[in-house]
């Protein structure tokens, strides 16, 4: 029997060991050689199993939307179109801090510092939100399929912008109470699906 590839295991030691090192020091500061020291590993295995720091950015992005997208994906599969939206909505505002969500909130806000000067950091982060506005999108069809295109669109990109800048504002210190906000303006703007009036 072979031996089990450690790729796997390795690239989410590096990941995990990433995120850290852009929380402590912004994407700027994270060398790979302070990303290989919080990982344990030395600088030569980040390049084996991701690449250089470009590659480490785009794994990094990838990550957090393919956790996004195994949610969806499981959500659609084992819930009714009723409980779809609640659920969505569920995660996206939640009280507690969701893990997922923070390591997004720190990726985005690292690729922000650091966007006008870098064209790849730039790319990655419209890459990030073409995404997650997807996925929104995709949860939509799946709740309101006859609904034109557009009209799921604009509130798909809607609910995006209400749910990032919601986690950035309690980020800032607004009262956690802003969640119960930022959902009731999303669940306003699904509700235009229903009527549809936009």
């Amino acid at each position: 029997m072979g031996r089990k590839s450690l790729a796997k295991e390795r690239r989410e030691q590096i990941l995990d060991a990433f995120e850290v090192c852009i929380r402590k020091y912004g994407l700027d500061g994270s060398s790979l050689e302070m990303i290989a020291e919080e990982a344990g590993v030395k600088r030569a295995i980040i390049r084996h199993y991701i690449g250089n720091r470009d590659n480490l950015i785009e794994a990094a992005v990838s990550r957090i939307i393919d956790g996004f997208q195994a949610e969806l994906t499981f959500a659609i599969e084992s819930m009714t179109q009723e409980e779809l939206i609640p659920a969505l909505l569920d995660h996206l505002f939640c009280y507690e801090e969701n893990e997922e969500i923070s390591d997004y909130d720190t990726l985005t806000q690292a690729l922000w510092a650091t966007k006008d000067r870098d064209p790849h950091t730039h790319k990655q982060l419209l890459n990030l939100y073409h995404q997650f506005e997807n996925l929104i999108l995709d949860a939509l069809q799946y709740v309101f399929p006859n609904t034109p295109l557009e009209q799921r669109q604009k509130v798909a990109f809607g609910i995006m912008c209400v749910a990032n800048d919601t986690w950035s504002m309690v980020d800032l210190g607004f009262d956690k109470n802003r969640y119960d906000y930022g959902r009731f303006a999303s669940e306003t703007l699904i509700a235009t699906l229903e009527i549809g009036d936009l």
